[in-house]
């Protein structure tokens, strides 16, 4: 008896010991099973898509909901193209601008034509108080500070759209964790231990009702990119240092 014969036979053997492995209505057992399985499967699609479409809805009516007040104090092109862009948004309730340089009036009453739902109030510099009131502190830009260093008339002669643009994600961001948005990720200075000489890393954060929601921290990086960390450190602690200075005279200011 060959080898193959013999695993036969004992094959065999093991098969009569357990006839249910020979039995014709096990095969019909494994649709039975399967449909069961993708019945399941289907349910929980379902319930998955329902979950994000209520989610979807819900931000909607957030989003008709406007209720966010911001207040913009600064001077030249750069605080325009942050009150215009801000117009669009219809979570934005009015937008306060405080010109400090009393050059926007102007232009300040083109802008105000525009369809949209949330308004444009003109401050001077020297009513600030009553531009400041009825609005919330958190969503306060307090001080802006443009790339443009002087006020220039051309709006091809410097940076300023950029950096309206940006100032205008940061407050749409904020405005949208305030009132409540889900998944809203920022990218923001956070204090960090993970090199002594340098306080501040840019992290990324989810902003939620409360403020930051979670930090997600830095993330894992190669020995090529530590070194270009390193290099850079003397220009991240510049920053550092003026937004640290920056704060301290703030503070000063309320408690006097």
């Amino acid at each position: 008896m060959t080898a193959l014969s013999r695993l036969f036979l004992d094959l065999s053997r093991r098969c009569r010991r357990h006839p249910i492995f020979l039995h014709r209505k096990f095969s019909k057992n494994l649709p039975t099973d399967y449909r069961k399985v993708r019945g399941e499967s289907r349910r929980i699609e379902e319930k998955s898509v329902k979950k994000l479409t209520k989610e979807k809805d819900k931000n909607v009516q957030k989003d008709n909901e406007a209720n966010i007040r911001v207040c913009i104090i600064g001077g030249g092109v750069t605080p325009l193209y942050t009150a215009i862009l801000l117009k669009q948004y219809k979570i934005i309730k009015s937008i306060r601008l405080v010109d400090t340089k009393g050059s926007s009036l102007e232009a300040l009453t083109d802008i105000s034509q525009l369809e949209t739902s949330p308004r444009i109030d003109y401050f001077r510099e020297k009513d600030i108080k009553q531009a400041l009131r009825e609005t919330q502190r958190k969503t306060l830009l307090q001080s802006f500070r443009a790339s443009d260093k002087e006020t220039r008339i051309a709006f091809d002669e410097d940076p300023s759209l950029p950096s309206g643009t940006a100032a205008t994600k940061l407050i749409i961001n904020l405005a949208a964790g305030l009132s409540g948005f889900n998944h809203i990720i920022i990218c923001a200075y956070v204090r960090s231990d993970v090199l002594p000489i340098c306080r501040f890393f840019t992290s990324e954060l989810e902003l939620g009702s409360e403020g930051v929601k979670r930090n997600f921290g830095l993330p894992k990086i190669s020995a090529a990119e530590v070194l270009l960390i390193e290099r850079a450190i003397p220009l991240i602690n510049e920053h550092v240092d003026t937004a640290v200075n920056a704060v301290r005279r703030e503070r000063m200011c309320k408690t006097r």
